[in-house]
């Protein structure tokens, strides 16, 4: 019998339209470990797109996926896809434009004086 998960868990389950049998499928075998890791590679956000730098306006936003979901599977599912892309990398640039606002947006060629424009 599968105990089914705590409410906060089924909250953000449901809010990316996954069964909450979903939280049972995921177990720490080192199989979903390599494909937690895979996901992790493949859709880490590693061009983050800067905008404008008004005080209303959030200075950086999770770029979509260039493929779809489910362009992984079946070695990772687009559910997992889904939540990791949407959910984990998302909850990152939340808390990056947190921790910008109110400050000056800052040039990438300021961040790297070696490089050339």
């Amino acid at each position: 019998r599968v105990t089914p998960p705590p409410a906060g868990e089924q909250l953000l389950l449901s809010k990316f339209g996954l069964p909450s049998s979903y939280a049972a499928e995921l177990t720490t075998t080192r199989r979903s470990a390599l494909n937690l890791g895979i996901a992790a590679t493949v859709a880490s956000p590693l061009l983050l797109s800067s905008q404008s730098a008004n005080a209303q306006d959030a200075m950086f936003s999770l770029p979509p996926l260039p493929y779809a979901y489910d362009a992984l599977e079946p070695h990772v599912d687009a559910a997992t896809m889904k939540f990791h892309h949407d959910y984990h990398h998302q909850a990152y640039i939340n808390n990056l434009n947190k921790a910008m606002a109110g400050k000056p947006a800052a040039s990438l060629a300021s961040l790297m004086p070696g490089a050339k424009a």
